[in-house]
């Protein structure tokens, strides 16, 4: 008695999941429940979740990409200050006058100022 009994849950239940199986794809729970009334503000409640997580996604690939151009942006900096003192120190009087002898010119430094020649 208690085998036909479980082999009737059995069946029932696997009855019952085939219903319902069906009746998900078929849509007709979505009459059966009174959902075919409110259809359309579900589906926009779901558009506007979706472009809500898409555009949060968009705004932190945005947020990564300006922190990594920040960091580059200092290391940047600090190469330029590098060259900067380099450029300095190679434009000085003294360094240009010492490499012009290094390199054996007969190029020397102006003892006198410039004068400036006037058109008129």
């Amino acid at each position: 008695m208690k085998d036909k009994e479980q082999k009737q849950e059995k069946k029932s239940l696997g009855t019952a999941l085939m219903s319902f199986y069906v009746a998900a794809l078929s849509g007709d729970w979505i009459i059966r429940l009174g959902l075919h009334r409110a259809m359309p503000h579900i589906i926009m409640a779901f558009g506007l979740c979706l472009l809500s997580m898409c555009l949060s996604y968009k705004v932190e690939e945005s947020l990564l990409t300006l922190r990594n151009n920040e960091k580059t942006l200092e290391t940047l900096k600090v190469r330029k200050a590098q060259y900067e003192s380099e450029l300095t120190s190679i434009y000085r009087i003294s360094t240009v006058e010492k490499l012009l002898e290094d390199m054996g010119s007969e190029l020397k430094a102006p003892e006198e100022p410039c004068t400036v020649i006037d058109k008129d």
